[in-house]
């Protein structure tokens, strides 16, 4: 039997990452379809934080409405997680 948490978070930073975002939340939603296959209660938040971009990541975050998407100007990728995590 497989431990899953009650709940997840996803946390993706994010800066100028225009051509590759689509196939990494592509993946991220596959791999959370398998994770439904265990347990289809476990609710999955996905947090896009855009941080500094100028190119037109922000475009393509739009096509995921399932996506939470936080946009700062840290330019660190450890205190643009850091803010992903604090959303609620």
């Amino acid at each position: 039997m497989v431990d899953v948490p009650s709940n997840l978070a996803v946390v993706i930073p994010a800066r100028n990452e225009e051509r590759r975002l689509e196939s990494c939340l592509l993946a991220l939603r596959a791999a959370i379809r398998r994770l439904r296959l265990f347990d289809d209660a476990v609710p999955v938040r996905v947090v896009l934080v855009l941080d500094g971009c100028t190119d037109r990541t922000a475009a393509v975050a739009t096509r995921w409405p399932s996506v939470q998407v936080l946009v700062t100007e840290h330019g660190r990728v450890g205190a643009a997680r850091a803010a992903g995590c604090g959303t609620p």
